[in-house]
């Protein structure tokens, strides 16, 4: 290999070095990571508690999920959390935004 190829191979490879990087987990374990917020969200539970215990838990749509209990459905959505100082390497980051609670 010629001198010129060799440096825009290491110019190019440095670069990649330099992108951000995010480790996102498979889905399988990116759902029940989301399952499990939801399970033991605050809000969800005070919203719940009353209502009786948690009969299911149903995905909706893409980051979208129906909680049910006692006769009732609550609409919980998951958002990302706000990025703060250098972006984090490793699984999404995400919080449970506590929705329309409907009750016959």
């Amino acid at each position: 290999m010629n001198i010129k190829l060799n440096l825009a191979l290491a110019v190019v490879f440095a670069g990649a070095l330099c992108l951000p990087a995010q480790a996102a987990l498979p889905p399988y374990w990116q759902r029940a990571a989301e399952l499990q917020a939801i399970a033991s969200d605050r809000v969800v539970a005070e919203t719940l508690e009353r209502k009786g215990q948690i009969e299911a838990i149903e995905a909706t749509g893409p980051d979208a999920y129906v909680v049910r209990a006692g006769g009732c459905s609550l609409e919980v959505s998951i958002v990302d959390a706000p990025a703060t100082g250098e972006p984090v390497v490793g699984p999404r980051q995400f919080t449970v935004e506590v929705g329309t609670l409907t009750c016959p």
